[in-house]
Formats: structure tokens, C-alpha cells, sequence
């Protein structure tokens, strides 16, 4: 919604208060700003003209050349407006003068006549979107003494205002604020500045005493679905263009100017919130207007010409032959105002807003009407929107006149809402100190009603704009004093309450932790994947497992929850292996195993929950290259494990880890076929199976269009839960040491063993020598090939040597380090 501020200005003075600053103080206390526009300009260099003289131009058609008379001067332009006239007066614009286009005003010729100047239509000095033709100021209501050549136009015709747009969801509970005069109030209350009265006693009691020589009747067949309905009759209409000031009003909020007495309609509802219709009362039959639900297959066109079919929900405004108007949305083509318009009947009623909003919906028709109806509007406005009616069609229209006496049908169950209020209450609520002389001037500021009681207490009264769907209880009216005193004026104090951390939750903490090392530390990108797989990537790596199956899944051959991960991962392949040749992904989740604890009573009934664990898996992307992707796997999982600082994590095969517990979940799950068999190690700690790391078999890459010949694909996967303990233990064993004083001695030696023994346990053998002075020991080469006998491999280390408290020779390493060697020999590898 749109507020223009000198609309505002005019209902409480606010010439002193910049309107950014009061935009904030609105947002603080009331409803959000969103924006703060200015619109309009100063014109400098626009000016009001009288045309002298008009001639066809010789060389067009469709050019006029003019003679306009701007006061000190008479000037030669040529128009090509189509109303170009003689003795009229319009804007000018001068030469030198920059328009709100952005276009600057020049001499120039057109078509051999020279042009010094413009003669301006409405869009060309920023007034409207006009541009049919030149703005002809003597048909806008202006007193022909103002209508002086070479005047100022901005000082006839002012453009500047500061337009504040309103965030219409902070103002949904609030339906006062549907309209200028709701935020004018709220202004008088935050400023402490009086409220000017929205319209007159003397319109009121004019509405009221009319004797009214015209009938005009009102019947509400269904009073829950339209709780008050006001209508008058005016007489003396003459539909015409609106005023300058009107269209402009209009025009800056979004609404588009139509004729004078469509336009008051919507003024008045801009300035009181409350939705209005005029209709053309000799298109009334008996002049009886009738609420009523729709009958069945009613239509009613609309006036944007719409043939709309209605139901029983539906409530419409009917004459005593047919529907006129969509009661709470849009009125009737039928009874629409046009030129030949005498009488009108203007309409303010209240519609249930439930109501409203299903008919809105069910028609698909939402409107400004519509829209503020289903914020529950007050039934009491219905006499303002009337009363602004005659206030501006008196000041637009002397000749019109109250032609009926008012029909007010209404709806007299609604109760006066009372409600209590304890000052030192209030004061605990918001934390500082409100008197209730503090509490009564603010409630009285916002037009609430407040008595004191003699305990002290306050009586407080709410008026029906706020009782509709707004102010209930007590606690609401201590959320009015707290926003206008201000919560910025609030001293802010810590509460009293004792609070404990929460407890470390371990499992959470280790996946944040793994997550951050494998995608920030190690470059590989988090995926997720559905818990549940298709069984086209199922058959690639398992037989005839049992799954925990869903009952009603998405897709019949999304049927089963996955056991692994590792399916998931790789049906990203095909997808993104086409823009990327190489990548790294990988997924901490959940997988499901069917559980082996059914009972009697459970299998009887339903299936029992499946066991659920969480494990961490993998899968690499690379080009070919010796085992590359095995090891470059394997070399992640190795990076991770040290940096949680965890130790004595085995890497078996298959024959080596098929006796340990929980093997065979990931013996079985590696033996399906869907993993190289050479390139496939289990991950064992304490004697228990808890992963594995493995190259996919070729025939799975074919499947997701990789050639073997060109890239690898390798995956790794452990379960989190029995890692956990691992890290857990380790963390606590966990010690730190000073850093090192004095430099290390580094002294290298390759070792040539058979291809089958494991790197890992030379590596072992050496540190299990417990030497003195020896650090560390560190694997910096495989080495196949001559001169190393076939079958054969060469394995190279570094070991370090270091010595406390004083720096190390590399003599005496070297005799450390020949103990190593020969204990090598020993056992019957060979030293090169």
C-alpha cells in the first residue's frame, strides 16, 4: 500500500518532520516502510501560456504552428497535439527548461518553422500518463485570476510528494491502517500533535436529516454475511473528468483516474480505508437495493466486463430483478456510472471477510476492495465512507444534493469491548517504569477510551476500528503503550536466569567436523541423495539382499531404502560427467538395514523399525593412471582419519577381514561384483569391519557412460557410529607436547620385499624397533620395476631422528640408524 505525506501533512501537521524520519519512526512503532519515494519536480522553467494564435503548419498534416503569449514574451511553437486551440491556456516549456523525461527543451526547427518551446500534455510535465493531447488548464477548475501568462506553473499545479510504501503484511491485523486517516492517527500519537476531525458534524448531520424527496430502500437477507449496509442517493451528478488535484492523488498511488465520481469512490477509500461503489440509480429498478446470497447459476458481468458465474456461497447486491454488483469485490456493468449519469447511489457497507475472501477466490478476482474487506474492516466506517462522498462531491460538484434519506441496515449484536489494565503490571511486561498518567495519555492519544478506577487501575474502552480483529485482551493495550512510548527508550536489561550449555552432542559434532575437513580442507563437494534408490543401480552392486521397502513410494521403482550410500553417489556420475571429467563428492546420511529382531507380535502386525546407523562415503572421479584413483581415495581417507587425530585404522583384504565382526555387510557388499576385485581394502579397527575403500569394476562405469580406458571411479564409505568411539577414545587420550627446540635429522632407506607384503607392515616393523633418538617414520616412494626383481617391490622411507636437548649429528644418527637396517636384514628383506 501507498501513503502520500502531504495527504498525511494535511490530516496532522507535519511540516517540521522530515518524512524519512517519520517513515522510521512508523516502522519502529507501527508498520514497516519499505521505501520512501520522491516523486513530482520543481519544473523550473515551466510556465503557464495563453495560445494567441493557431495556424495549420504548411508542410504537415498534423503540426500546428502557434503563437503562445508566456507573459514578457510571445512565442513561436509548433504542436502537434490534436487539440490545439485558440485562447486556451496550457504549460509551457521554455527553452533552457529540462522536462521529468529528462528532455531538454531547445530551439529547434520542425519542418522549416522554428519552435521555441513546448507546449506540454499532463505525461510531459509528470502529472499522469496522459499524452492524447496538450493539458488544457482552463477545464481543470482553476479561478481564471491564477490564470496568468508567464506564472509559475508548479505554484498552480505542485508535483512534489514523498510517496512511503507500506509492507502489507505488517499491516494484516490492522485494519485501521488500510487507509491515510489510520496512519494519520498513528502519526498524532507518535508526535504528539493533534489529529485533525476526518469530515464535518454538519456533513454527518446533513447524511442524517436529509428528508429525502427520492426513495431508496435497503434489504440484508443474510445479516452474518453483511453485518452494515449504508447507502445514499445524491442528485444533481454531472460525470466529467476529476480535478487536477484529484487525478494527481490518484495518480501518485497507483490508481487510475476514471471520471469524478468513480474517483471520489476511491479517494475516500485511500483516505478512510472503508470500500465504496456508485451506482447509477436509474439503472435500479424501484430503487431497491437487496443483499442476498446468489441463486443458483446467477452470473453478473463485472465492470471489467466479465461474465462471472456465482453460487450459494457467493453474496451479491441485487435490484429486485437481478445482481448488480459482487458484494465486497466489483460492482455491476450493469449499474455502472457513465456520461449520462443524473442520480447515483453510493454504497459503504461491511461484508464478512471469510465471505469476501472465498468469493474472491472462487471468481478469481482479487481487488482494493476485496483486499482490505478481509481484514475485517469496522461496521462504524460505513458513515465515513458516505460522508466522504458528499464532502468532496459538494466541493467537486456544487449542483449535486441529497436526494434520499440514509438506508442504514445493520447488525446490533456487536458488544463494546472493556478491558482492565494495571499500570505496574504494564511496567513488568515491558521492563521500565509507566505511570498511569503515562498509560492514559498514550491509549488517549490512539482514541481509546480510558477511565481510572479507584484501586488505580485503568477501564479502558477500545474504539471499533481496533476491536475488530486487533485488540482483545490486556495484553494487547501493554503492546500499544510499549510501541508509541518507544521500545528504542526501553533500557535494555539482562534477565535473571540461570542457563547451563547444552551437552556436547558427540555425534553432531564429529559430522560437522568431518564435513568441514572434507569439503573446506579437501576440495570435495556435499551431495544428497534420495534415502531411497533406484533399482536399475541397485542390481549393479547387490544380489539378493534384503531392503526395508516403502508402501507408498514415489515412483515403483523407488521402492527400496537404501543399505549403502555408494548407489546413491554413483547415480550422480551420468550426469555430471559430461561437464566435468574429473570430481569428488560426498554424503553423510542415514542408511536402513532390515532389522533381525522381529517378534512374534511384530511380524504378525507390521514389520519391525529398521536399524538405522550413519555412515560417511565418497566417490572420486578420475583420469586413468596406475591404481590412481584407488589411492587417490585412500589418501583422503587417510588425511581425515589423521586430522581427527585418530590412529590404528587397518586396511585389509577381503581374506584378512572376513572373519572380524560386521565383515560381512562390506565383504558381501564388495563380492556383488560392483567393485574391482584387486583394488578393494576393508577399514578395520579393534577387530571390527567398519568400511571400505575400492575402485568401482569397469562394468559399473560403462553403465553410467565412463571408459575404463580413460577413468577411474573409486568411493570409500565407513560407518560413522563405530568411528566415533575411535575418535572419541583418541581425543581423549590426546596430549601436547612443546614444540621442538632443535632441527631433525632425516636419513632415508628402501627396502625390497614381495609384492604381497603390505606397506604398512614394514612401516610397523620399523616403528616397532623403538630405537632411541627415532621421531618419526614417513613413506616417500613405491618403487616396480628394474632393477627390482619381478615380483618384487621396492619401498622407501624417511626416518627421522631428533635429539631434546641439543642438535643431533648426523653421525651419531646414522649409528641409530644402522640398528634399523640391520634389524631389516634381519628378517630376511633386502636393503638397496
Amino acid at each position: 500500500m501507498k501513503l502520500s505525506y502531504n495527504w498525511l501533512s494535511e490530516l496532522v501537521d507535519l511540516h517540521d518532520i522530515d518524512p524519512f524520519d517519520a517513515a522510521l519512526r512508523l516502522t519502529m512503532s507501527t508498520a514497516e516502510i519499505e521505501d520512501v519515494q520522491e516523486t513530482g519536480d520543481v519544473l523550473e522553467g515551466v510556465v503557464i501560456g495563453r495560445i494567441v494564435d493557431v495556424a495549420p503548419h504548411p508542410d504537415s498534416d498534423h503540426l500546428y504552428l502557434t503563437r503562445v503569449d508566456v507573459g514578457e514574451a510571445v512565442l513561436e511553437i509548433v504542436s502537434g497535439a490534436p487539440n490545439t486551440k485558440k485562447d486556451v491556456f496550457v504549460p509551457v516549456a521554455l527553452v533552457g527548461s529540462t522536462l521529468p523525461s529528462g528532455l531538454k527543451v531547445k530551439k529547434v526547427k520542425l519542418r522549416g518553422a522554428v519552435s521555441c518551446g513546448v507546449v506540454c500534455s499532463e505525461k510531459e510535465v509528470g502529472a499522469s500518463e496522459d499524452h492524447t493531447g496538450l493539458w488544457i488548464l482552463d477545464k481543470d477548475g482553476v479561478e481564471k485570476e491564477k490564470l496568468l501568462p508567464g506564472a509559475a506553473f508548479s505554484s498552480l499545479f505542485p508535483t512534489k510528494d514523498h510517496i512511503l510504501e507500506i509492507d502489507n503484511k505488517s499491516i494484516t491485523n490492522r485494519p485501521d491502517l488500510w487507509g491515510h486517516y489510520g496512519f494519520a492517527r498513528e502519526l498524532a500519537a507518535i508526535f504528539r500533535r493533534d489529529l485533525e476531525p476526518l469530515y464535518s458534524e454538519e456533513i454527518y448531520a446533513r447524511m442524517k436529516e436529509s428528508p429525502g424527496q427520492e426513495p431508496l430502500s435497503v434489504e440484508v437477507h443474510d445479516p452474518d454475511l453483511c453485518p452494515r449496509y449504508t447507502a445514499l442517493m445524491l442528485g444533481g451528478i454531472k460525470v466529467g473528468r476529476s480535478p487536477y488535484w484529484l487525478r494527481r492523488r490518484l495518480y501518485t498511488l497507483g490508481v487510475r483516474p476514471i471520471n469524478n465520481i468513480v474517483d471520489v469512490t476511491n479517494l475516500v477509500m485511500l483516505e478512510t480505508g472503508q470500500p465504496l461503489h456508485a451506482f447509477d440509480a436509474s439503472k435500479l429498478t424501484n430503487s431497491t437495493i437487496i443483499v442476498r446470497r446468489a441463486r443458483t447459476s446467477e452470473t453478473c458481468v463485472t465492470l471489467d466486463g466479465i461474465k462471472r458465474s456465482l453460487d450459494a456461497d457467493n453474496l451479491v447486491i441485487a435490484d429486485p430483478e437481478r445482481a448488480v454488483a459482487i458484494a465486497g469485490v466489483m460492482g455491476g456493468l450493469d449499474s455502472e456510472i457513465d456520461l449520462t449519469t443524473k442520480r447515483i447511489v453510493i454504497e459503504s457497507a461491511n461484508f464478512d471477510p471469510v465471505s469476501v475472501r472465498k468469493t474472491a477466490f472462487s471468481i478469481g478476482l482479487r481487488t482494493e476492495a476485496s483486499n482490505r474487506f478481509e481484514k475485517s474492516i469496522d461496521p462504524e466506517l460505513t458513515l465515513s465512507g458516505i460522508g466522504g462522498c458528499v464532502f468532496y462531491l459538494d466541493r467537486l460538484m456544487p449542483s449535486s444534493s441529497i436526494s434520499s434519506k440514509l438506508a442504514d441496515a445493520r447488525d446490533k449484536k456487536k458488544k463494546t469491548v472493556v478491558l482492565g489494565l494495571d499500570p505496574a503490571w504494564a511496567s513488568r511486561l515491558l521492563g521500565t517504569e509507566i505511570t498511569k498518567d503515562t498509560a492514559s495519555d498514550i491509549l488517549g492519544r490512539l482514541e481509546f477510551g480510558v477511565e481510572t478506577k479507584p484501586d488505580g487501575t485503568l477501564q479502558v474502552t477500545v474504539p471499533t476500528f481496533r476491536a475488530t480483529k486487533d485488540v482483545g485482551i490486556s495484553h494487547d493495550l501493554v503492546e500499544e503503550i510499549g510501541r508509541i512510548y518507544g521500545y528504542n527508550n526501553i533500557k535494555p536489561v539482562l534477565p535473571a536466569i540461570e542457563s547451563t550449555p547444552a551437552e556436547r552432542e558427540e555425534e553432531l559434532f564429529l559430522i560437522r567436523r568431518t564435513k568441514t575437513i572434507l569439503s573446506g580442507e579437501m576440495g570435495l563437494s556435499e551431495v544428497y541423495s534420495y534415502s531411497f534408490q533406484d533399482d536399475a543401480v541397485l542390481r549393479l552392486f547387490y544380489d539378493k539382499e534384503r531392503f526395508v521397502t516403502l508402501q507408498n513410494p514415489i515412483s515403483s521403482n523407488l521402492s527400496r531404502m537404501r543399505r549403502s550410500i555408494i548407489p546413491g553417489l554413483f547415480s550422480f556420475v551420468e550426469k555430471n560427467f559430461t561437464r566435468n571429467k574429473e570430481f569428488s563428492i560426498f554424503e553423510i546420511g542415514s542408511v536402513y538395514l532390515p532389522s533381525h529382531e522381529e517378534t512374534a507380535v511384530k511380524a504378525a502386525v507390521t514389520a519391525a523399525l529398521p536399524d538405522e546407523k550413519k555412515l560417511v562415503s565418497a566417490l572420486f572421479v578420475r583420469d586413468s593412471g596406475d591404481r590412481a584413483a584407488f589411492f587417490h581415495a585412500k589418501g583422503v581417507l587417510e588425511r581425515l582419519f589423521s586430522r581427527l587425530h585418530t590412529d590404528g585404522i587397518e586396511y585389509l583384504g577381503p581374506e584378512a577381514a572376513a572373519g572380524l565382526e560386521n565383515s560381512a555387510e562390506y565383504t558381501g557388499f564388495a563380492g556383488r561384483g560392483g567393485f574391482h576385485p584387486g583394488r578393494t581394502a576393508f577399514l578395520c579397527d579393534r577387530g571390527a569391519c567398519m568400511g571400505m575403500v575400492a575402485e568401482l569394476n569397469p562394468k559399473v562405469l560403462k553403465e553410467a557412460g565412463v571408459d575404463f580406458h580413460t577413468h577411474r571411479i573409486a568411493v570409500f564409505e565407513f560407518d560413522l557410529g563405530r568411528f566415533g568411539v575411535s575418535e572419541r577414545e583418541a581425543r581423549e587420550r590426546r596430549t601436547y607436547t612443546q614444540i621442538p627446540k632443535f632441527p631433525q635429522v632425516a636419513l632415508g632407506l628402501a627396502c625390497v620385499v614381495e609384492e604381497t607384503v603390505p606397506v604398512a607392515e614394514v612401516e610397523d616393523f620399523i616403528r616397532s624397533r623403538k630405537v632411541d633418538l627415532m621421531e618419526d617414520v614417513e613413506l616417500f616412494d613405491i618403487y616396480r620395476g628394474k632393477p627390482v626383481p619381478e615380483g618384487k617391490k621396492s619401498i622407501a622411507f624417511n626416518v627421522y631422528y631428533r635429539e631434546e636437548d641439543r642438535t643431533l649429528t648426523e653421525e651419531e644418527a646414522n649409528r641409530v640408524h644402522e640398528t634399523i637396517a640391520e634389524a631389516i636384514r634381519a628378517h630376511g628383506w633386502e636393503l638397496r
